[in-house]
């Protein structure tokens, strides 16, 4: 990676020096980095779009109005990403904009991501698929809620951490919720679409309606690849004849119901499919009847149908007694003083 800065290269004067480089995606490469003010390991992500060049330390575009535009938007998509406290999407630190680029500062998350697990053991079984996608529905959902779509969902971009935690990350290609009409033509280019294999057709067209639907389909398309061990067919190819295989003709283990889910998912009419990550968990788990919900409305991670804990009680519902409760209370206690009176009067008038 030619292109990338190189070991002990300092930031935001002195602040941040990075290391090697533990990612490249479409939008830039990622460095491990150190904190040295809080004294941290961090990631930090660095706005290199496909066509840049570098001279010294300094980003050029052979477009830089586009590439302004996009850098600007690096920026925004990032603070964006920093609202929401979610135990399953990647915790954002910092962002600044320097050596005619931008930079994003993330946790540094311990683990391995999806595609390496999957590369190293084959396919997994039902249940631990499920298990890990259900975390990333939630984080999905999460997103969703804050108008956005992530629009590259893929193994390669869920760590599991060594303590158990399953991470989204690299909101890279972060969009608006709904887009245009759901007219699937003028290609884009690949980058912008996405990956192959993960992003539905409507992500390659510059007029597409892209909206939930377009990332429930890379949810599938990712349990998908966890039960396979490989991604389905592109959507570009899938729309030239390429047929999508039967999930149980690759894994006989998968149940016929969930690869009939799978199947819906991936469909390449967006109107096919699960409109959210609502329904398609419904379908994925018919026993959940909803996400367990935080205090900030924003989805926890999911406990099985078997030991599913109950919902906090919501903030605006008030434990105290009501005013009907309090009335009854006050109207035994004057009874009570009135048989009290009586049964006094009674007894003195016997002695």
């Amino acid at each position: 990676m030619n292109d990338a800065l190189p070991s002990g290269t300092d930031l935001q004067s002195g602040a941040f020096v990075l290391g090697e480089v533990i990612g490249r995606g479409g939008s830039g490469f990622t460095y491990l980095a150190r904190d040295t003010v809080l004294h941290r390991t961090v990631a930090i992500k660095e706005f290199f779009p496909p066509g840049s060049s570098r001279i010294g330390v300094q980003v050029q575009s052979p477009a830089p109005i586009e590439y302004s535009k996009e850098r600007a938007a690096f920026v925004q998509e990032a603070r964006s990403l920093a609202r929401f406290a979610h135990p399953h999407i990647v915790h954002v630190f910092a962002v600044w904009e320097e050596n005619e680029t931008a930079y994003l500062v993330t946790e540094f998350l311990d683990g391995r991501n999806l595609q390496d697990i999957v590369e190293a053991r084959g396919a997994l079984s039902q249940n631990e698929a499920l298990q890990l996608i259900a975390p990333v529905c939630e984080a999905t959902e999460a997103v969703h809620r804050g108008g956005l779509l992530h629009s590259d969902i893929k193994p390669q971009n869920i760590i599991r951490c060594y303590d158990g935690r399953v991470v989204l990350l690299d909101f890279g290609l972060t969009r608006p919720a709904v887009t245009g009409s759901y007219a699937t033509t003028l290609l884009v280019p690949q980058n912008a679409a996405g990956t192959a294999g993960y992003a539905p057709l409507e992500q390659y067209s510059r007029v597409a309606r892209t909206g939930t639907w377009s990332d429930v389909y890379a949810l599938c398309a990712t349990l998908w690849h966890l039960l396979s061990g490989n991604p389905p067919p592109d959507a570009p190819d899938r729309a030239s004849g390429t047929p999508l295989p039967t999930l149980r003709s690759i894994n006989p283990t998968v149940s016929a119901h969930l690869e009939h889910v799978l199947h819906s998912g991936l469909a390449m009419d967006a109107l096919a499919r699960p409109q959210t990550v609502r329904e398609l968990w419904a379908l994925l788990d018919p026993g959940a009847s909803h996400f367990e919900q935080s205090q900030e409305g924003l989805p926890l991670a999911a406990t099985p149908s078997s030991t599913r804990i109950a919902p906090p009680m919501p903030l605006n519902v008030s434990t105290r007694p009501s005013i009907n409760d309090e009335n009854a209370v006050g109207m035994l206690v004057v009874m009570s003083v009135i048989l009290f009176v009586v049964f006094f009067l009674i007894m003195t008038q016997q002695f």
